[in-house]
């Protein structure tokens, strides 16, 4: 009687044990299962929040306009390209400034018909410009910076003063730094745009980095004025250097975040 009785409980405790491994190898299975199906859905769900935008969208037309600047004669320069990762906070001051007063220019000059009309502004206006270009972050020191024609800034006031000589004889020479959006995309935090840079020395000479060490061959031009001019084509700006730049959504604006060369 004992050894069944002995048989009878081994026998019973076999069959728990393999009741719980069976449930243990079953919440297993389903909690992988879960999981794996949780962050599949996650995926599609992020995949689904990007949006590809065409490279003429207003956005990324805008997005790049506010960071190409033009009131220190340094037209077509793009200094948000570099030859490695640069963060908004590598801006310079004076960089960031001429970029702000381009997207206020509007605001701070009028055509005449005969020339322009120069205005005051004070520096919020100025910071508020800055805030929407490179984010509130952005370390920034009111100051007179250099551009053509200059607003001198006033500490007492705040204000930055209207020029009082508005002619400065800028000239930038007939070649020019080449850029061309080839995509971009957004989500619900980031915007991406992609495009190929082409930078030229004082020659004519047209280089995949700004240390013009790398020449770019094979590129096809124009005859303008006598001078040849490389033609704006998508087989040339292939031929240059690709980048991403990454803006953040903030306060509702996409502000510059950072840009690095990809090949």
């Amino acid at each position: 009687m004992k050894t069944n009785n002995s048989n009878r409980s081994l026998l019973t405790t076999l069959l728990i044990i393999i009741v719980l491994i069976g449930a243990f190898i079953g919440g297993y299975l389903f909690a992988s299962s879960y999981n794996n199906d949780k962050q599949q859905n996650e995926e599609n769900n992020e995949k689904e929040k990007i949006q590809k935008l065409e490279p003429t969208d207003k956005l990324v037309t805008d997005s790049i306009a506010k960071l190409s600047y033009n009131f220190d004669c340094k037209w077509y320069n793009y200094d948000y390209l570099a030859d490695k990762e640069l963060k908004a906070n590598d801006l310079t001051n004076d960089q960031v400034y001429n970029m702000a007063l381009q997207t206020i220019s509007n605001e701070v000059m009028k055509d005449n018909g005969n020339g322009y009309d120069y205005y005051d502004f004070d520096a919020n206006k100025l910071r508020s410009a800055i805030d929407a270009i490179v984010g509130k972050n952005y370390q920034f020191t009111n100051s007179t910076y250099t551009t053509c024609p200059t607003w001198e800034y006033d500490s007492v006031s705040s204000t930055y003063k209207k020029p009082t000589i508005s002619a400065c004889g800028c000239t930038t020479g007939p070649y020019h730094n080449l850029i061309k959006v080839s995509k971009a995309e957004k989500n619900s935090s980031e915007l991406k745009i992609y495009l190929n840079a082409l930078f030229v020395d004082d020659e004519g000479i047209y280089y995949k980095d700004r240390a013009f060490t790398q020449k770019i061959e094979g590129l096809t031009y124009k005859n303008e004025n006598g001078l040849k001019i490389v033609e704006e084509t998508a087989s040339n700006f292939e031929k240059g250097r690709l980048y991403e730049i990454t803006f953040k959504l903030e306060d509702g604006n996409y502000v510059f975040y950072s840009s690095k060369p990809t090949k």
